[in-house]
């Protein structure tokens, strides 16, 4: 199981997703295991809380400033990938990344080869199935990732934050 630290600093272990303690991986991004961490129903900002001007928006501002910064400029399919693997408990195969973005091998195959030419991922062999491979996370893809959640943090519009919005009236 993925153990699951603070984002910020990196410190753990914290719970599991099942709720149990787990020893620290370095090889998993903070980003990921914060967001592991996390029930899908505690996350603080959900899709259908902003309007659809505003999502835009931070879409549009997020991408712009990743785009004029000095990262690189990746694909809408590879930050898919790249955000699975990351973000989402694994193991992490090309079979399983096409079933779960619903697109062929092929695509998959090439969004991991401009992820391994920047360092973000590496391939492994899968222990599991000799004929096969395993997506494991690396450093650059943690710095990545976490570079991208700061450009977010930093182009939210002001009034919202990180704290877990109410549950809904009924």
């Amino acid at each position: 199981m993925s153990a699951k630290v603070n984002p910020e600093d990196g410190t753990g272990p914290a719970q599991s997703t099942s709720g149990q303690s787990a020893d620290r991986d370095p090889n998993l991004s903070a980003f990921e295991m914060k967001q592991a961490a996390a029930p899908r129903a505690d996350r603080p900002i959900r899709a259908s809380r902003l309007s659809s001007t505003l999502a835009l928006a931070l879409w549009k501002d997020v991408t712009i400033s990743s785009v004029a910064g000095d990262m690189p400029d990746l694909s809408a399919r590879q930050t898919a990938v790249l955000m699975c693997v990351y973000l989402e408990d694994g193991p992490h195969t090309v079979r399983s990344l096409a079933a779960r973005l619903n697109v062929t091998k092929a695509v998959i195959s090439r969004a991991i080869d401009r992820l391994k030419s920047y360092n973000y991922i590496l391939r492994a062999d899968d222990p599991r199935d000799r004929r096969s491979i395993v997506l494991r996370r690396t450093p650059e893809g943690i710095n990545y990732l976490r570079a991208f959640a700061k450009i977010i943090q930093r182009e939210m519009p002001d009034g919202l934050t990180s704290a877990p919005l109410p549950a809904p009236r009924r």
